[in-house]
Order: C-alpha cells, then sequence, then structure tokens
C-alpha cells in the first residue's frame, strides 16, 4: 500500500504530518514521536483535525501549515 506521508509541523520530539494512503484513497493526519511509526489506527481524519481548537503552538504550526498547504494545491 502506497503511503504518501508530508511533514505539516515538527519540533525535536514530535511532528504532525499529513498522510495519504493511495489505496484508499484518503487524507489524514497524525500526531507522531521522532522515530516511531505511529499506529495508522491513531490517524485522525482531515475534518476532526480542522475541528480541534489548538492545543499548542507546534498544533497551531501544523494548521497554519495544512491552510498554506491547500491554498497552494488550489492555485
Amino acid at each position: 500500500m502506497a503511503v504518501r506521508t508530508l511533514v505539516l509541523a515538527s519540533d525535536n520530539d514530535t511532528a504532525w504530518r499529513l498522510v495519504f494512503v493511495a489505496a484508499e484513497p484518503h487524507l489524514y493526519v497524525e500526531f507522531a514521536r521522532h522515530g516511531i511509526e505511529p499506529d495508522p489506527s491513531d490517524r485522525i481524519t482531515v475534518d476532526d483535525f480542522l475541528a480541534w481548537r489548538p492545543n499548542g503552538s507546534l498544533h497551531q504550526q501544523a494548521l497554519e501549515s495544512f491552510a498554506g498547504w491547500v491554498c497552494i494545491a488550489l492555485e
């Protein structure tokens, strides 16, 4: 199964990543610790990601990065 990821925001320990699963096809967001592959069942939908209020500066950066990515993709 082809899975593509894009880091939305990261710090020294963790990262918010956009995940595209080509076999479904579906777009998810995941929060991951560096060096540890998260369980795919922990991925959230983009709708849920956008509905949450940011719980910190890294989460806020991820939301802003996602919005920027969408704007670029739509140009």
